[in-house]
């Protein structure tokens, strides 16, 4: 994992302050709702939102290799910034 320095304002003006990339696949995605979930490395599922996709027009398929940052919420971990690789 590699740690940038940097603070980020995420969609929502929350400021995230040393956000963390990450790895993962795509557990599911549903297009029309706009969200799905992350598979990450290390086993865990993470919540995806379609504002928290970088180039949202082309969505997400199942299995697809993605990069992105994390943040909490209240109802647990959030993907950003997210960006298949």
């Amino acid at each position: 994992m590699e740690v940038t320095a940097e603070a980020v304002v995420v969609s929502t003006g929350e400021v995230v302050t040393n956000p963390i990339l990450m790895q993962g696949k795509i557990k599911w995605y549903d297009a029309v709702k706009g969200y799905g979930f992350i598979h990450t490395e290390d086993g865990k599922d993470v919540f995806v939102h379609r504002t928290g996709i970088k180039d949202a027009q082309f969505g997400l398929d199942k299995d697809q290799e993605v990069q992105f940052e994390i943040k909490e919420s209240d109802r647990g971990p959030v993907a950003f910034d997210v960006e298949v690789i």
